[in-house]
């Protein structure tokens, strides 16, 4: 089993990401994954733009509730970024979270020696079910020129950068996408996919990417 660490909140992520904002334009910000927000959402939304994140666990949800508390740029929802049957269906078929071989030989980091229970458990067990599903798509489906920031559950990281690239190319030409976790199951194949076809920005210490998509 291989553990793996997320938390994002220091002066150097905080002055990467004011750097790529103001090089890019951008004026907005959405978020998958808040967890606690005392993470990379106490750092997005100290940039000061409109900011919503999304966290779909009720606990953890309350928590970022108050944690954000005194951002008055920021909406904390409770809520799935995607559709959830989408989702438990997309963990039931990806072939590393039913056979995690592939992901150890690669040096893959993963949550769980079965990352296919884990993950779907992580996202059935989340003691009040939120009120919206596909918040992710509804909220970036417009002309605004956002910084994107994908860090949500480690088995959906995959669906949501394919969501993501399936919007309309008028659309998704004002993304711009930032994935963490690039060596966890939650990125690692989203950014070979980036290697292969956008210019990449990295934070100093490589944890970030951030690229155009289109």
């Amino acid at each position: 089993m291989l553990e793996y660490s997320t938390r994002l909140n220091g002066e150097i992520y905080k002055s990467f990401v004011s750097e790529i904002i103001k090089k890019h334009n951008i004026e907005s910000i959405v978020e998958t994954g808040t967890y606690d927000g005392m993470g990379s959402s106490q750092l997005l939304a100290s940039i000061g733009l409109p900011f919503d994140t999304m966290e779909c666990h009720g606990m953890n949800f309350i928590a970022a509730k108050v944690n954000l508390e005194k951002f008055k740029n920021t909406r904390v929802h409770h809520a799935y970024s995607l559709k959830l049957n989408e989702m438990l269906e997309f963990i039931k078929q990806d072939d590393w979270t039913n056979n995690p071989d592939e992901m150890i030989e690669l040096g893959v980091k993963f949550d769980h020696e079965n990352p296919r229970w884990y993950y779907t458990h992580e996202l059935n067990d989340v003691v009040s079910k939120p009120p919206q599903e596909n918040l992710l798509m509804n909220l970036i489906t417009n002309p605004e020129r956002q910084l994107v920031f994908l860090d949500s559950s480690g088995g959906v990281g995959l669906l949501e950068f394919q969501k993501v690239r399936e919007l309309p190319k008028e659309i998704l030409k004002e993304k711009l996408i930032m994935l963490d976790d690039i060596n966890h199951i939650k990125h690692y194949r989203s950014l070979q996919w980036m290697k292969e076809n956008c210019e990449i920005e990295y934070s100093e210490d490589g944890r970030l990417a951030v690229a155009f998509i289109v």
